[in-house]
C-alpha cells in the first residue's frame, strides 16, 4: 500500500514539475523584441494613417550597435487582418477597407510592430 501511495505521489509531483515548466516557458508570440544582442530593427513607420485603394511601402533594416546596416538581413511582413491591409514580401501594403491593423515585420529574432488606421476615402479623418 505505501509503494502506491509514493507511485502516485511522484505521478503528481511529475504532473506538477511539467505543468510549471510550461507555465515559466516563454511564448514566442508574447515577446516583441526589437533588440537582439548587438541587433536593432528599424521600421520606417510605426503608425500609419492611409485612406481605402492607398498603396505605402513599409521599409525595415537591422542596424549593428555601431549604427551600420545589416545588408544580408531578410525581412517577413505580415498583416494580422488581411481584409483591412494587405501586405506584399517587398513590405507594400495595400488598404483594403477601414479599420485598425498591426502589421508584424520580423527578421530572424527580431520583431517590430507598424499600426495602419484605414479611413475610408473621403471620411476626413485622415491626418497629414
Amino acid at each position: 500500500m505505501k509503494k502506491k501511495w509514493i507511485r502516485i505521489l511522484l505521478a503528481v509531483m511529475l504532473v506538477c514539475l511539467g505543468l510549471a515548466w510550461g507555465a515559466c516557458k516563454e511564448d514566442e508570440d508574447s515577446s516583441s523584441p526589437t533588440v537582439t544582442g548587438d541587433m536593432e530593427l528599424v521600421l520606417s513607420d510605426y503608425n500609419l494613417d492611409l485612406e481605402v485603394g492607398e498603396t505605402h511601402k513599409l521599409t525595415a533594416k537591422v542596424l549593428h550597435s555601431d549604427g551600420s546596416v545589416n545588408h544580408s538581413a531578410k525581412f517577413e511582413f505580415e498583416s494580422e487582418g488581411v481584409l483591412v491591409v494587405s501586405v506584399q514580401s517587398d513590405g507594400t501594403l495595400n488598404a483594403l477597407q477601414a479599420g485598425v491593423v498591426s502589421i508584424n515585420v520580423r527578421s530572424g529574432e527580431l520583431r517590430r510592430t507598424c499600426v495602419v488606421t484605414v479611413d475610408s476615402v473621403g471620411s476626413g479623418n485622415k491626418q497629414v
